[in-house]
């Protein structure tokens, strides 16, 4: 299943999934594409940072 990402502004070495899953940039869209739905413990946390008052900013990785 795909991971929810949050992805920061510049070149990073590793993308960090809310779950605390990395991969290299290059990889993230081939592993988040073809997917669907992030994977159950992405979710788990962002709906805690919700209602937390937090504002979970999933995006895929963009790659270029």
């Amino acid at each position: 299943m795909a991971h929810v990402f949050r992805v920061p502004l510049g070149r990073v070495p590793l993308l960090t999934a809310c779950c605390g899953f990395q991969i290299p940039p290059a990889d993230a869209e081939l592993l988040t594409r073809p997917a669907g739905m992030p994977c159950e413990r992405c979710l788990v946390l962002a709906a805690k940072q919700t209602e937390a008052g937090q504002v979970p900013e999933p995006r895929r990785p963009r790659l270029g």
